[in-house]
């Protein structure tokens, strides 16, 4: 079977929030976050990574991940 003939897809997986969010050092509030993700997800992100269940000591701004 010749490359052009293959089916492929990638699947692309938005981060920005989960790794985005954990660098600002100021708390963002709950409400901003969740506005930044449904925004993203209005303009067709399909795949998104959102938060991270990590420790709120390592990461304080994902203290609010539940």
């Amino acid at each position: 079977m010749r490359l052009a003939e293959k089916s492929t897809s990638i699947i692309i997986t938005e981060v920005c929030p989960r790794d985005g969010f954990q660098n600002i050092k100021q708390p963002i509030p709950l409400a901003t976050k969740l506005a930044v993700i449904d925004k993203l997800a209005e303009s067709g992100v399909a795949n998104m990574e959102v938060t991270s269940l990590v420790s709120p000591k390592a990461i304080p701004q994902m203290a609010d991940a539940a």
